[in-house]
Order: C-alpha cells, then sequence, then structure tokens
C-alpha cells in the first residue's frame, strides 16, 4: 500500500527554467557551451558542496557568465506543471506528500515562494523534502534513496514509497531500492497510476 508518495521537483511539480536562464546568462545553450563549461561545477552546486557563487564562478571558468541575468530568468521561469498544485491539494490527507529533489539550495525559494510562484511555495502542500543539497548525495545513487526513505519515515517499507521523477534513470534506481516509482509524463497519466495503486479513486 502506497502511504508517501516521493515527487521529483524540476519538470515533476515546477517546470525547470534552467535553459532559459542559461540562455539570458551566457547567450546560448548547454549544448553549445558543451566544450566552455566546467561539468562538475552543476553537480557539485546540488550537492552542496559549493555554494551559489562559486558555481557562478566555476560554471564557465574562462567567463562571460552574468549571474544576475541568470538569477532572474531563473525566478521568473519557475510554474507549476499543469494539474499538479490540485493534484498535491487532492492528495493532502490521503499519503504523505514528499519532494525527492536532486537542486541546489536555490530549493528553498520554491518551498517559500520567496519571488517565485507568485509568492505561494510548495511547502504548504507536502509534508517534507528530501533535497541533494542537504542530503549531499544526488539521484540515482543509492544512498540518495536510503536517506529519503529515513526522512520520510519509511525505511522499513520502502514498497510503501512511491517516486514520481520525469527521469527513467531515477524511477529505475528507485526500483532497485524497492521503492515503486512512476515515469512522469504529465498529471492523467500519473493520476491513472494513482487510481490503480488505490490512492486515488478512479475517474
Amino acid at each position: 500500500m502506497i502511504r508517501v508518495v516521493c515527487f521529483d521537483l524540476m519538470d515533476t511539480l515546477v517546470r525547470d527554467p534552467y535553459r532559459e536562464a542559461l540562455w539570458a546568462a551566457t547567450g546560448t545553450t548547454p549544448e553549445g557551451l558543451a566544450e566552455r563549461r566546467d561539468p562538475t561545477a552543476w553537480p557539485a552546486f546540488e550537492r552542496g558542496d559549493i555554494d551559489e557563487e562559486a558555481f557562478a564562478r566555476r560554471v564557465l571558468p574562462d567567463g562571460g557568465f552574468d549571474a544576475e541575468a541568470f538569477t532572474r530568468a531563473r525566478r521568473a521561469g519557475y510554474a507549476w506543471v499543469a494539474g499538479m498544485r490540485p493534484l498535491l491539494d487532492e492528495l493532502g490527507g490521503v499519503v504523505v506528500r514528499w519532494v525527492a529533489t536532486n537542486y541546489p539550495a536555490w530549493v528553498d525559494e520554491l518551498l517559500e515562494g520567496r519571488g517565485v510562484l507568485g509568492g505561494e511555495g510548495v511547502a504548504p502542500r507536502i509534508e517534507g523534502v528530501t533535497a541533494s543539497c542537504r542530503l549531499g548525495v544526488r539521484k540515482p545513487e543509492p544512498a540518495f534513496f536510503a536517506g529519503l526513505l529515513a526522512e520520510a519515515g519509511v525505511g522499513d517499507a520502502p514498497q510503501d514509497a512511491l517516486l514520481v521523477d520525469d527521469r527513467a534513470a531515477n524511477c529505475e534506481a528507485a526500483t532497485a531500492h524497492g521503492l515503486a516509482a512512476h515515469h512522469f509524463d504529465g498529471v492523467e497519466r500519473l493520476r491513472e497510476r494513482l487510481a490503480a495503486e488505490g490512492v486515488l479513486p478512479p475517474r
């Protein structure tokens, strides 16, 4: 029986504005920066190994990164993924709603609605969060799922947790760790899965 639904944050609950923000900061795409950018900067930032200032310095070691433009575009680009805010409301009191995210310290802006999402954060609609920047490890590493299950209170019953994530690799890693998983591609199929699990009534 599913007792905890663990939602990825970016492109599952909230639209990820990273590409637009990077364009605003550099005038090109991630692909266009492939040979110039430091590939270790983002994972280190997501793990909490470096802060935002260090990330801005490291992302393009040869310069040309406008950190202020990046921040403006990032904050302006956040939006709820269609249908997910009302779904979280519907799940309130039915299951434990948890966020399981690879995201840096910006996660707090999203949780609290500080200058983003119209001032209405994610926190009122969830019971807890496991974030890579606090845990020090990222999905799909097994240690992330061990930490997630412990923090969500189902460490002894991983089958009672469902991960909802837009990345197949994370879903595969979750199932290898004993969780149920749903590869997210929109709210309607997620509703169907939750109904099949007995979490929501069928429509």
